[in-house]
């Protein structure tokens, strides 16, 4: 296998970083897409256990986050997003030419999953979203919700200490003090990314009866970040027949990297090689 990291450039011309990992034989590959306020090398062990299974692996930093250029985890449009994801996949299949090819999205890289399938519908073999970022789970008070609005047009760069308790990410506690000691791991929220994310959920949840897509749902059941409830009203819209929903109970917001994370993580591969004997 070997890895290879480079540098691509994005939308309006800013620097993304990429990694592949690539087998002699590969069977299918999976483009990962992390989370807000994280990084690609969050999931090492993730990538891990697909190659080992016989998937080819895809990540990049979006922009604003870990070794991407930008304003720490910023965006202007959310449509940023979705356009660097037009430039990265272009490149991604002249890597990889044959075989299947899947989409994971965890939290923020869930909804941008789902933004950019319903509204781009790119050509993949499937879609897994890992607790994916189409709510929060907790109401934001009126006055805050207008401010984060007033900021996000008049003070789009301004970013402010992020209010997330990075215990619950997660019921493993290591994991825990290696996310609060990651100096690529911004510790800040930016108002125009929430109202932009905001609206990109709404556009999710207006257009879940267009989902087509074989997919796995998972989702924490006890996750106090991404609401699990608004997974279960966009599984409920979607294509039944095509989408599969796990409600993992119990478990936190970040089910990769959660004690029990290897069943997880099975699953997800046992998922992936059905579609392949399916396909």
């Amino acid at each position: 296998m070997q890895h290879i990291e480079e540098t691509i450039s994005g939308s309006g011309g800013i620097r993304l970083y990429t990694q592949r990992y690539e087998l002699e034989n590969p069977k299918g590959a999976v483009v990962i897409l992390h989370g807000y306020c994280e990084h690609s090398a969050r999931y090492n062990h993730v990538v891990e256990a697909f190659t080992q299974a016989g998937f080819n692996c895809y990540l990049l930093d979006h922009r604003g986050h870990g070794k991407s250029d930008g304003p720490r985890a910023a965006v202007l449009s959310f449509e940023e997003y979705l356009d660097d994801m037009d430039i990265y996949l272009d490149i991604v299949r002249k890597q990889f030419t044959s075989g299947p090819m899947f989409l994971l999205g965890h939290s923020m890289g869930g909804l941008i999953a789902t933004n950019y399938v319903l509204s781009r519908k790119p050509d993949f073999d499937g879609v897994i979203l890992s607790s994916p970022y189409l709510g929060l789970k907790v109401d934001l008070p009126m006055w805050k919700d207008k401010l984060s609005q007033i900021i996000a047009k008049f003070l789009p760069a301004v970013s402010l200490k992020s209010d997330l308790d990075p215990h619950l990410l997660t019921h493993d506690d290591a994991i825990v003090q290696e996310y609060i000691s990651d100096p690529a791991v911004p510790k800040i929220a930016n108002a125009r990314w929430f109202v932009e994310s905001t609206a990109a959920q709404n556009y999710c949840l207006a257009h879940a009866t267009e989902w087509k897509w074989n997919a796995l749902f998972m989702h924490g059941g006890d996750d106090r970040i991404a609401d699990p409830q608004a997974t279960r009203n966009f599984h409920v819209k979607a294509d039944k027949d095509e989408t599969e929903l796990v409600m993992l109970e119990g478990l936190y917001h970040e089910i990769f990297n959660e004690v029990d994370r290897k069943r997880i993580i099975d699953m997800t591969v046992e998922w992936l090689n059905s579609q392949i004997a399916e396909g």
